[in-house]
């Protein structure tokens, strides 16, 4: 009922060297637009004041470096000027685990290494407020693991010019590279929240209780049910707080799941992780390939035979399992 999902949806290099920084002067911030998503928004992004692209600013993912909206170049016009201050470039702050975690956070491995001084602002992209981020548990835990609040971003709601700002080059671009300072990063964030005691034992990490976004399984309550009947601890990570998530990788021997964004909090535990995950079909998100390299986790990874796609949407695809208490049972097999 299982085969191996080996097959790379994009690369996953890992490189011990760090990300390049550099200051750029006389620079155009172009902000998201509230109602376009990122990725469907030609005019954001970081310019050149004759319009070009800045690349090293760029959100791109893949090996190709696929821009997620922005253009190579657009019409230069007249904006507004920044505030007077000293900023640097944070990215695109998405309002989702997984993403937040890939997008916004790549960009402050230098934070770590430096601190932020008082007078700094990190500027983002971003469709909510620096306030409505912290109500984001998570986001709360890990900025302000980095001692960052609110009052650390500037964000701008029109064009402005900026002056100076300084841009370090990301140490994770989804699908095809991770720095080995993002893991530096996510261990002085995760370190902030130890204190797991190794458990000889297995989880199941389920999206049954997740309400809304994510790719999943619609019987996966079934296979909840199948784990525990076997002794398996099923846990519902998107109902825990980040720290206890963070531990939770700490402290089981083996964890088993769907694949999705919360494997991504292996990056915090400094325990490598035995991990099995359950995939939609061969091919598998090249990020989970970077977050293994980066943390030494052994992991495999299975799709099951029999599935149907029943639903998709913009919040993501649902697939439904013909024989969900086969699957659960070859999953336990893996062990």
């Amino acid at each position: 009922m299982l085969t191996p999902a080996t097959q790379l949806w994009g690369a996953a290099t890992v490189i011990d060297s760090d990300p390049s920084t550099k200051i750029y002067r006389d620079v155009i911030f172009r902000p998201l637009r509230s109602h376009l998503f990122l990725d469907k928004d030609p005019d954001w992004g970081v310019y050149h004041a004759d319009g070009a692209l800045i690349d090293a600013a760029a959100y791109c993912r893949f090996p190709a470096r696929t821009l997620v909206g922005q253009s190579r170049v657009i019409p230069p016009e007249p904006c507004g000027n920044a505030p007077p201050g000293v900023y640097v470039y944070g990215g695109p702050v998405i309002m989702h685990y997984g993403h937040f975690i890939t997008a916004a956070l790549p960009r402050l491995w230098q934070i770590m290494r430096g601190g932020l001084p008082a007078d700094v602002k990190i500027v983002c992209h971003s469709h909510n407020s620096p306030n409505l981020w912290f109500e984001h548990g998570y986001i709360a835990a890990i900025f302000g693991a980095l001692g960052l609040t609110p009052d650390s971003f500037a964000q701008f709601s029109e064009p402005v010019r900026i002056p100076r700002l300084t841009v370090s080059r990301p140490a994770l671009q989804e699908q095809t590279y991770a720095h080995r300072v993002f893991r530096e990063l996510c261990l002085t964030i995760g370190r902030k929240f130890t204190g797991s005691v190794l458990k000889n034992r297995t989880a199941y990490l389920s999206k049954s209780r997740l309400a809304a976004g994510g790719n999943r399984f619609v019987q996966e309550a079934i296979i909840d049910d199948v784990m525990i009947s076997k002794g398996v601890d099923v846990l519902y990570p998107e109902t825990m707080q980040f720290a206890d998530q963070v531990r939770m990788f700490g402290a089981y021997s083996t964890l088993i799941g769907t694949v999705g964004s919360a494997f991504h909090t292996a990056l915090f535990s400094d325990r490598a992780s035995r991990i099995i995950g359950l995939n939609p079909d061969q091919f598998l998100n090249a990020n989970h390939a970077l977050v293994d390299g980066l943390t030494g986790n052994n992991a495999t990874y299975f799709c099951a035979e029999a599935r149907d796609e029943a639903a998709g949407g913009s919040d993501g695809f649902i697939w439904r399992l013909r024989e969900p208490e086969v699957i659960a049972h070859a999953l336990l097999e893996l062990i």
